[in-house]
């Protein structure tokens, strides 16, 4: 099977996880008082935007495919700068997370996100496109991991500052993220003439 047809089949099987994550993981988040789960299912939301451009784009011209690496890459730099400044409001609030809602949820997102992680990693290298669809799932598997451990910590010690953290370890994880797809971008447009 041709490589932009394996990519096509593993990029739709990401999109749908991911939207149906984005469904459940917003209902816990809510329901959990937690900023991470809440900030993971809006990224949930983001990449299912990006699958699906990446699948529209596919068979466009390559120029195009970067653009849309530019545009997912701005989906990725605006969740970073939405989680910021939402841990700066947690900050001020007495709001308390469940832990134990949230080591579950995580978990169950962790094998969603490590499993679509495991169908693109033969990706990473490739376009921005496809880079970037990488990146994404990558991240979401890094926060869960550190969602979970988060959640063990707010369990343990009944405190909001655990979610807090890993919610800037998010947006940090983000922002870099969306950097190195701006640079690769870059780098592809200037080949192109428009």
């Amino acid at each position: 099977m041709p490589k932009q047809k394996l990519f096509l089949k593993a990029v739709s099987i990401a999109l749908v996880i991911n939207f149906a994550m984005f469904l459940i993981e917003i209902g816990f988040g809510f329901y959990a008082n937690s900023l991470a789960l809440m900030l993971d299912a809006t990224d949930f939301l983001g990449d299912s935007l990006n699958y699906g451009i990446a699948i529209f784009v596919l068979s466009k011209p390559k120029k195009w495919q970067s653009v849309s690496a530019l545009i997912k890459a701005s989906f990725m730099l605006s969740f970073g700068i939405y989680v910021l400044t939402s841990g700066v409001y947690r900050v001020l609030t007495d709001i308390q997370p469940n832990g134990k809602i949230m080591i579950y949820v995580s978990f169950f997102a962790l094998i969603a996100n490590a499993s679509v992680s495991y169908l693109l990693f033969k990706f990473r290298n490739g376009s921005s496109n496809q880079q970037s669809v990488w990146l994404c799932s990558r991240n979401d598997t890094i926060n869960n991991l550190i969602t979970i451990v988060a959640g063990v910590f707010t369990l343990l010690y009944y405190s909001k500052w655990p979610d807090l953290i890993v919610a800037m370890v998010m947006s940090f994880l983000a922002i870099s993220s969306a950097g190195k797809i701006f640079q690769q971008v870059k780098k592809e447009l200037n080949d192109f003439k428009f």
